[in-house]
């Protein structure tokens, strides 16, 4: 199976988080619980979240 790179996980993470282009903190929580990723605290940036969430599950 292969996985991805820390720096590729980053850049997942920063173009789903981007403030202009990316997800919403809801559409977040939606996808993270879709695909069974816990996410972390919601209260951190989306780019954070999503990367630590991603780093998680690995």
């Amino acid at each position: 199976m292969k996985t991805f790179t820390r720096s590729q996980f980053q850049a997942i993470a920063d173009a789903l988080g981007d403030t202009t282009y990316g997800l919403t903190g809801s559409e977040i929580g939606h996808l993270l619980a879709t695909v069974k990723i816990v996410g972390t605290d919601p209260q951190m940036t989306k780019r954070h979240r999503l990367y630590n969430a991603f780093a998680n599950r690995v």
